[in-house]
C-alpha cells in the first residue's frame, strides 16, 4: 500500500535520530536524494518527526512512470504525494524538477512551488541524457552548484549567527 520512498522515510528519521543522539547537531543535519529518495528526502522534511537543517531533492519521485499503462497509479502516487505536503506552513527545501522526467514532471510537483520556505527549480535538460538523472551531468553541476551551496550556507549561517 505504499511505495519505497514511503517506507524509506521513517528508516532515514532513524538514522538522523541515531546521528544526533551521537552529538550532531540537528540544524547542521541535510538530507539529500534523487528519485524515490528524493521523495523520502521530502516525506522526512513534511514528516517533522526530526528536525533537520533542511532536505535537497533532486528529481522527487514515488516510483511510479508515467508511461500509459501505469497512468492511473502515476495519478494515485502524486495525489498521495501532494496530501503529503499539504498545509505545510514551514519546509526548509531546495527540490529540482526536470522537463521531460517520466516519473514526475515539474507540472506533477507544481503545488511545492507555493510551500513556504521552498526552493522550488524547475530546469531543462543541459544534455540528451535521460531527464531523470540530470543532476549527474556535468552541465548541471555547472548551472546549480551555487544554488545548492548557497542553500545550505544560508541554512548553516542562519543558525550560527
Amino acid at each position: 500500500g505504499i511505495s519505497m520512498s514511503e517506507a524509506r522515510a521513517p528508516e532515514l528519521e532513524g538514522i538522523i535520530s541515531t546521528y544526533i543522539k551521537q552529538g550532531v547537531p540537528a540544524n547542521q543535519v541535510f538530507v539529500a536524494g534523487q528519485s524515490m529518495g528524493g521523495w523520502a528526502a521530502v516525506l522526512v522534511e513534511a514528516r517533522k518527526k526530526v528536525e533537520i537543517g533542511g532536505i535537497i531533492a533532486f528529481a522527487p519521485a514515488n516510483g511510479i512512470s508515467r508511461d500509459g499503462r501505469r497512468y492511473a497509479s502515476h495519478m494515485a502516487a502524486i495525489r498521495r504525494q501532494e496530501e503529503a505536503v499539504s498545509g505545510l506552513d514551514d519546509f526548509d527545501g531546495l527540490v529540482f524538477l526536470f522537463e521531460g522526467d517520466p516519473y514526475n514532471s515539474p507540472q506533477d510537483l507544481i503545488y511545492m512551488k507555493d510551500l513556504p520556505g521552498i526552493s522550488y527549480l524547475a530546469v531543462a535538460p543541459c544534455s540528451k541524457k535521460f531527464p531523470h538523472m540530470m543532476h549527474r551531468e556535468s552541465c548541471f553541476e555547472q548551472l546549480h552548484k551555487k544554488t545548492i551551496v548557497k542553500f545550505i550556507e544560508k541554512k548553516l549561517n542562519k543558525i550560527t549567527l
